[in-house]
């Protein structure tokens, strides 16, 4: 892994905020939102503008690619973590009530969160469509499968051009249809020699061997396709290249290219490598394209732009400009000047002005329901609190397992809710007298403190929850009816996740717990059907989610960290019952 050794103070809780600051010190044009971690610039323009996000950890993307003839805005999650839906919309609601096109990455949390959100401004009346670049060679057809390649370095070329068409006074559909045809004619591949330290975890962290490379390796400390004895630059590179461009390659050809094709060329910093090694691979690589491949290169980028920490390795993107319809003015749009301190085209830099600025968050209105299904306050908060402390207590385990099978964020992503939860009851946010309220409280709480997939399907959750318990009249809360409120949850569940039992995902506890309460009505027996459930996940291959690109003998040694992490919140319940 890196080097394990950050910049940091003791407590890192407000280690993004402060880091967004110090990034509008060097961007006086930024105007914060601390508390949802939105970044952005006012406009007077009447045009299309443009959102991006996602966990940070990847600086500068995106806050950093926040300027003129780039970004208008961006929402930084937590480290490796989508930003919450609640986060999004407040990012959204800044560029009011401007037309606006969302930029992601392809990961499940990104599509969730940044979903509610646009849905939401729709519903309200705003137009906001979005894309999902999806880039990755490194992950086969065949293993993508329905989640599709991943997100990388190429999304800030989809971003500069697209805010090139934007300025450019084009709708928003026509926007949205050139970074569609961008995004379809990118490939992107990383190589890393360390996995990413996350400041703050407490888990095992997966490492290489001193002489190892890791081929394909992905922005969330996700493994590659493959790991390599580290061979010379020049020998690396034609690897790269041909994972790229070989058309031969029935699993990874995505982008059709041909001898005399003019490319855009991408090299971007993980984090770790020196200005010199990235330049002198710059070189290596270009020369490669044109000589080895018969490529024409037209722009060259090089630094540090969808990083993963500290990880020392590179990626390569290139974008096919020949297949592109109106390739002229494609090449317009990236060489329009940016103020923002992300994009390093010095040749077209530009002063900046204005003072930085913050702005104060409005207070939401709490609306509670007519219906009351009571519930004894001092019963409600030990067991609410059993559940959280029993998630907190579990983060190394549940961290241990992500690590080997995921990204290694769920054991912080879950103590980070649980305390959230915690500090809403201290601070009396959460009814404790009124179940349809306390489930919805909880539910406000998650969409706004917990990101990435889990925190989506968490804030879907609770909030069916509350809202089928909405549809009965008022009476005291009994087991059946809390059998049956779960049961309909999960079923509301289900239409926003395809995950079914046997997926390896948390639905392989929820599902079984679920099932067996409304069946039997005994929570006890519910909560041992959710851990038979959550431990059977040992030694399946993951069909949804970020684990689907882990290497699956790597991934079967371990049970599914979401799983498990639904285990401990009810065995937390039970024991306080």
């Amino acid at each position: 892994m890196g080097s394990g050794k950050h910049l940091l103070d003791e407590n890192i809780d407000n280690l993004i905020i402060t880091a967004l600051r110090g990034l509008a010190r060097c961007n006086p044009a930024l105007i914060l939102d601390p508390t949802h971690r939105v970044a952005y610039i006012k406009s007077s323009q009447s045009r299309v503008h443009l959102v991006s996000g996602g966990g940070s950890g990847h600086e500068p993307g995106s806050a950093g690619f926040v300027g003129e003839n780039l970004l208008d805005c961006a929402v930084s999650g937590d480290v490796f973590a989508s930003p919450s839906a609640a986060a999004v919309t407040a990012g959204i609601r800044a560029l009011t009530p401007h037309p606006v096109l969302v930029v992601i990455l392809n990961y499940t949390g990104d599509r969730l969160h940044f979903g509610i959100a646009i849905e939401n401004a729709n519903r309200l009346g705003q137009q906001v469509e979005f894309v999902v670049v999806a880039d990755d060679v490194s992950v086969g057809k065949t293993q993508g499968g329905r989640v599709g390649r991943r997100g990388l370095a190429g999304i800030l070329l989809v971003q500069k051009v697209a805010a090139g068409c934007a300025v450019s006074g084009k709708d928003l559909m026509e926007v949205k249809a050139l970074a569609e045809e961008v995004t379809h004619n990118l490939v992107t591949v990383g190589a890393s020699l360390t996995h990413a330290s996350v400041p703050g975890s407490t888990g095992e962290e997966i490492d290489l061997g001193s002489d190892e490379i890791e081929i394909g390796m992905g922005i969330h400390n996700e493994p590659g396709f493959k790991k390599i004895k580290t061979p010379k630059i020049s020998d690396l590179s034609r690897l790269l290249l041909k994972q790229l461009l070989a058309q031969d390659d029935k699993e990874r050809s995505f982008v059709p290219f041909k001898s005399g094709d003019e490319v855009v060329l991408l090299i971007n910093n993980l984090g770790g490598i020196s200005a010199l090694e990235l330049y002198h691979f710059t070189q290596i690589v270009s020369s490669q394209v044109e000589t080895d491949w018969e490529l024409k290169i037209v722009r060259t980028y090089a630094g540090s732009f969808v990083t993963s920490l500290d990880g020392a390795g590179v990626s390569i993107t290139l974008l096919n400009v020949s297949n592109i319809k109106e390739s002229s003015v494609l090449l317009e749009h990236l060489d329009l000047p940016s103020t923002a301190p992300g994009w390093n085209n010095a040749l077209k830099a530009s002063a900046w002005a204005a003072k930085a600025e913050e702005v104060a968050t409005r207070t939401e209105v709490k609306e509670k329901s007519r219906v009351d299904i009571s519930i004894d306050s001092k019963t409600t908060r030990t067991l609410i609190e059993g559940a959280c402390k029993s998630l907190v207590a579990s983060e190394s385990e549940i961290t241990k397992y992500d690590t080997v099978a995921g990204d290694g964020d769920a054991g912080l992503t879950l103590k980070s809710a649980a305390e959230s939860v915690l500090a809403a009851i201290e601070a009396n946010k959460i009814s404790l007298s009124n179940l349809v309220d306390t489930f919805g409280d909880i539910a406000s709480v998650l969409e706004a403190k917990m990101g990435g997939t889990g925190g989506a399907l968490y804030t879907i959750f609770f909030n069916a929850l509350s809202s089928s318990l909405n549809n009965e009249s008022d009476r005291q809360a009994d087991a059946s009816l809390l059998a049956q409120t779960i049961h309909n949850a999960v079923g509301r569940l289900q239409t926003y996740t395809t995950a079914i039992v046997g997926d390896k995902t948390l639905m392989d506890a929820l599902l079984p717990f679920s099932e067996t309460f409304v069946k039997t009505g005994s929570f006890e027996a519910a909560v041992e059907a959710g851990k038979k459930g959550a431990t059977s996940t040992k030694g399946m291959a993951a069909g949804l989610g970020r684990a689907t690109y882990v290497d699956k003998s790597a991934a079967s040694t371990v049970p599914d960290a979401g799983a498990i992490g639904v285990q401990k919140l009810l065995e937390g319940i039970l024991v306080n019952l």
